[in-house]
């Protein structure tokens, strides 16, 4: 499933026909996602590409940071019952992926367990993983926080309370990057009406408490890849709905429906896979994929490489040198 944000360019059908495309080199079954209009999912339909569309962005709802999540879990719904799709792998149309990697050398695509991705990085490499039974607890304790019915906040271990500005300055070395955390769309505020703290004062989200009544809210991390077996649909819709209700952005949201599909289910554990970005001059180039991110190791996930800023040839090139180590 490719996530497009934006139905608007003068090129959409151009690079979503070059995108369905050169993943059909590797998946049977491709669909886009976005906010598209009924003409536009007609003509795409005309090009033999599948597309469902996105609720159009309402107030504070950008496309980008919530339909993602909203996109994910109606591609499950829509292949829950297939005897063919197995799994959905969500991907924004600017994320080159290493099918390789990802496959972990297996055919077919292995789609027992749900695929997320790391930086390996400090900050980040506790994504996706289970901090009720990390092995670190100083780490867990670092990058993740308490929510309780009556909206207090507490680090994990529970030895400091009171509001998300209270952890950021009593928690040691606590996880607060991009200064993400402490915005009314993730950990949420007092009178924002959205976010986590409304979400766990929610009486729908009391299925996922702890026995004393908390929700566990592990690490946010970078969210533009996911995959999710379909096994899962329903335990993904009916948290993911959760989060869409109380706009949650995809950051903080889909580490946390992980979590929850993880309490409701016997879920293996996530198989993670390096993410490679770079946040300087070089990001989105082609330099930044094929010289920062080839030196890097075993990499799953580049990120960004937008087709209408590189060109076709050169994500082309790059998705390519991925799959069959070239250089």
């Amino acid at each position: 499933m490719g996530q497009f944000n934006y139905a608007d360019s003068v090129n959409l059908y151009d690079e979503i026909v070059f995108w369905a495309q050169k993943h059909r080199e590797y998946f049977d079954t491709v669909i886009a996602a976005g906010p598209f209009s009924d003409e536009q999912i007609q003509t795409l339909g005309q090009y033999s590409i599948k597309a469902i569309a996105s609720t159009p962005p309402v107030g504070r709802r950008v496309d980008g940071l919530y339909a993602p999540v909203e996109n994910l879990m109606n591609a499950l719904l829509l292949y829950r019952n297939s005897s063919k799709v197995e799994g959905i792998l969500y991907a924004h149309d600017d994320t080159v992926l290493n099918v390789t990697e990802l496959s972990q050398g297996q055919y077919p695509f292995p789609s027992k367990a749900i695929i997320g991705n790391t930086k390996k990085i400090d900050s980040h490499r506790m994504s996706y993983t289970d901090v009720r039974n990390a092995k670190d607890k100083q780490q867990a304790n670092e990058v993740s926080y308490r929510i309780f019915p009556n909206g207090t906040f507490s680090d994990l271990n529970k030895t400091v309370f009171g509001d998300i500005n209270t952890l950021w300055d009593k928690v040691p070395n606590f996880f607060d990057r991009w200064g993400m955390v402490k915005q009314p769309y993730c950990a949420g505020s007092a009178g924002s009406g959205i976010g986590n703290m409304a979400m766990a004062k929610d009486i729908d989200s009391a299925k996922y408490r702890e026995e004393d009544g908390s929700i566990i809210f592990p690490s946010y991390t970078q969210a533009d890849f996911l995959f999710v077996p379909t096994k899962y649909s329903d335990e993904l819709a009916e948290a993911a709905r959760l989060h869409l209700k109380h706009e949650v952005w995809l950051e903080c949201a889909l580490p946390q429906i992980v979590d929850m599909i993880r309490q409701q289910t016997n879920a293996l554990p996530v198989h993670v896979v390096k993410l490679c970005t770079s946040f300087h001059g070089v990001r989105g180039l082609e330099f930044m994929a094929s010289r920062k991110c080839r030196n890097k190791g075993s990499i799953g996930v580049v990120h960004p490489l937008k087709l209408g800023k590189v060109g076709y040839d050169a994500f082309e090139r790059v998705m390519d040198s991925f799959q069959f180590g070239l250089r």
